[in-house]
């Protein structure tokens, strides 16, 4: 079934700035004045941090209602009415906005004047709306197919979910299209958060020259806004995230056979320091595991195995322990229980124990354990995941 669970028109990731000021000078006042059909009352909302910072709710008599506050930068706000209709707003210092809205339903037509933000935001609000009409005629569509011709059921619902993806990419590109048109308006950082479903519509990593250009625009016209300092936040915190997957490209690249291994120097089991360049000489298995993880404690009476087979012959095994996960309620306890109870013999057991924030997950771009690298004696990579027949024998073949 097509189903699409329709969120509220617009959502609003935005961080709380603190602003502390006593007196407000007469350009910062804001009017909000609203012709209102279909309707008894208005809440207003000011929006912050996925949350709501204060909510006003307001009579309206004879079909008008008016809202006056003092701010001193930019600031969004939601009109919410009974009928589940919702109006998202930019308000600036001094600005007079006017409403007129049939908020009989909730995807009723309204008009808005005041500046020229809103009109963006009507246009985002129109692509909107254009989609969910789209969703409910194709859900329409299926109820009665699924009624009165249900052997056609398959073959209508592939039909409407071609639709329905020509309806997303349809509004994907137009809010592309409004972002580029529009960097240099604040309203444009309500593009970013808009979902249609579960769905993304227009995300930083497709678009992050114009995000950028939409962030230094607004750094450079409101920086001490709060909506300007999370946007910030939210682009730092991507380029971080990129930083970070091209360092593990790189360290992947690094980590190919015939290169040399990285070294690692961390806290053993036993208190004392271990690195892996210390071993050069012997044959060495470099195993990622933990104790949490089912297929790595299913691989370890192997590894045991072949400890005990090669050994004394320049072989052992350097095992770095991947506990420390959130729902580990003594993760080094665990990890020194996994130990003795699997029978790793061997002295060579270190860890972070920060799970998948230690070190070594971006060092050996892990993503996912058991995790081994056969090192040869000179300390070069001869073999990645290996298992088996095709490890015992690789091992042979370097002692």
């Amino acid at each position: 079934m097509l189903t699409v669970i329709k969120k509220c028109f617009f959502g609003f990731a935005l961080i709380a700035m603190v602003a502390a000021c006593d007196m407000f000078g007469p350009n910062e006042q804001v009017i909000i004045k609203g012709n209102i059909d279909g309707a008894d009352e208005v809440i207003v909302l000011k929006m912050d941090t996925n949350d709501i910072m204060s909510s006003d709710t307001l009579e309206i008599h004879n079909g008008f209602f008016r809202f006056k506050t003092k701010i001193e930068e930019p600031e969004f706000y939601v009109l919410e009415f009974a009928s589940g209709m919702r109006i998202p707003l930019v308000a600036y210092p001094g600005d007079l906005i006017t409403i007129d809205a049939n908020a009989s339903n909730p995807l009723g037509q309204y008009e808005l004047e005041g500046n020229s933000s809103l009109k963006l935001l009507m246009k985002m609000n129109t692509y909107m709306m254009a989609s969910f009409a789209l969703v409910d005629s194709l859900d329409e569509v299926m109820t009665r197919v699924r009624e009165e011709n249900p052997n056609e059921l398959m073959q209508v619902r592939q039909q409407l979910d071609m639709a329905y993806q020509r309806q997303v990419s349809k509004h994907r590109e137009n809010l592309r299209q409004l972002l580029e048109d529009n960097t240099d308006d604040l309203a444009a950082l309500f593009i970013l958060p808009q979902r249609l479903g579960q769905r993304e519509l227009v995300s930083i990593v497709d678009n992050y020259d114009l995000f950028k250009e939409l962030l230094s625009n607004m750094e450079d016209e409101y920086p001490r806004c709060r909506h300007t300092i999370f946007f910030n936040s939210q682009l730092k915190r991507y380029e971080r995230g990129m930083d970070l997957q091209k360092q593990r490209q790189s360290n992947a690249e690094r980590l190919k056979e015939g290169n040399p291994i990285k070294d690692i120097e961390m806290a053993g089991a036993d208190g004392n320091t271990y690195r892996l360049s210390d071993l050069k000489g012997k044959v060495v298995l470099l195993d990622f595991w933990a104790a949490w993880c089912g297929p790595c404690r299913r691989a370890n009476p192997g590894v045991v195995d072949l400890y005990n087979r090669f050994n004394d012959r320049g072989f052992t095994v350097f095992s770095v322990s991947i506990d420390g996960l959130p729902n580990q309620k003594n993760a080094r306890e665990e990890w020194l229980k996994a130990i003795d109870d699997d029978g790793l013999r061997w002295p060579y057991h270190v860890s972070e124990v920060n799970g998948w924030n230690s070190s070594v997950v971006t060092d050996f771009a892990i993503e996912g354990i058991p995790l081994t690298f056969l090192i040869d004696r000179e300390g070069i990579i001869r073999g990645r995941n290996l298992h088996g027949k095709a490890l015992e024998e690789a091992i042979e073949s370097l002692l």
